[in-house]
């Protein structure tokens, strides 16, 4: 591989491999930084939601995705009150020093009597830049049955 005339570490493909993981692994390490920060913030949200969810028998990932018709979102099939205050409450904790994406759609969606139009592009853009951080949350909120940190001991 070569990256502006010169050559890279990676000649071989378990070079190209190694350094493919690598990234993703920081990556992941960043998400995780994001995930604890908006589970510290927004747990008791994110557990209503997830509950919610398990109890109409729907799958959480699932139902987050955004659907429209005419270029306007459609209502969740269930859970749209917990989802809302879920992106809500997300929204606000990403308008914190460190996070830098999306602050307009945030201040937007973190007004009270925010539109289903205004929340539907906030989470869109939550969706662009912190995707790994919500299925991390969602996905083990699911997995324990409530959205918190786990001990400082635990090993992930």
């Amino acid at each position: 591989v070569r990256l502006n005339g010169s050559s890279c570490l990676c000649s071989s493909p378990i070079g190209l491999i190694l350094i493919v993981c690598q990234f993703l692994t920081l990556m992941a390490l960043a998400a995780w930084g994001t995930t604890k920060h908006l589970i510290g913030e927004c747990a008791p949200t994110v557990t209503d939601y997830v509950q919610c969810t398990k109890s109409s028998g729907k799958d959480a990932m699932k139902l987050m995705e955004i659907k429209y018709d005419n270029g306007k979102p459609l209502p969740l099939e269930a859970c749209g009150t917990e989802h809302t205050a879920m992106v809500r409450c997300c929204a606000s904790a990403l308008l914190k020093p460190g996070y830098d994406k999306c602050l307009k759609s945030f201040e937007a969606v973190a007004k009270e009597g925010a539109s289903p139009m205004v929340i539907s592009k906030g989470w869109t853009c939550m969706q662009r830049y912190y995707p790994l951080s919500f299925e991390q949350m969602v996905k083990a909120a699911e997995t324990t049955g409530e959205c918190k940190l786990p001990p400082a001991d635990q090993i992930i």
